[in-house]
């Protein structure tokens, strides 16, 4: 049956999976708040610009086209799969573990890899915008909760008053 739906669905479930993937690193990386505590790593990033002659950025727009996408993929010498998605979280002042533990036990998101500071974020056929969307709304709580806990432990004559 897997086999089966793979030949006649398969083209169609990746692509799925990698726009969800593309469309989670945007929404990470653009957000006002959850970007300043965590972000979903670039090619840029994680690959020396001597491995990456076609001077890829990231995926997606306006970072480039699907065309310079695979274009990249022939010339450079690594590539990053665009479904697996590193989240830096040491900004937010987690380790791996303790974001990967907290994200399992108040969000009920699971997550597999971890390192020092990010964990591994992979989109698969099953995903769907649900669970793109409980990710976001998570990583989105969570910032909230940094940004108030920095407000609350501010010096007192930054702290806004309670009247205004």
């Amino acid at each position: 049956m897997a086999r089966r739906q793979m030949e006649l669905e398969g083209y169609a479930l990746t692509l799925k999976m990698t726009d969800l993937a593309l469309r989670i690193r945007q929404a990470v990386n653009t957000h006002p708040l959850i970007s300043k505590y965590f972000r979903v790593a670039t090619p840029e990033e994680m690959i020396p610009a001597e491995f990456r002659p076609s001077g890829l950025k990231d995926y997606g727009p306006p970072h480039g086209t699907w065309a310079q996408t695979a274009e990249a993929w022939d010339e450079d010498e690594f590539a990053l799969d665009p479904t697996r998605l590193t989240v830096i979280c040491g900004a937010a002042g987690f380790d791996g573990t303790q974001f990967k533990g907290m994200l399992a036990e108040r969000f009920d998101i699971q997550i597999n890899k971890t390192s020092r500071n990010s964990i591994l974020v992979q989109t698969n056929i099953n995903n769907t915008h649900s669970d793109a969307a409980l990710l976001i709304k998570a990583l989105a709580d969570l910032s909230r909760e940094i940004e108030a806990r920095l407000t609350y432990k501010a010096p007192p004559a930054s702290r806004p008053s309670p009247t205004g």
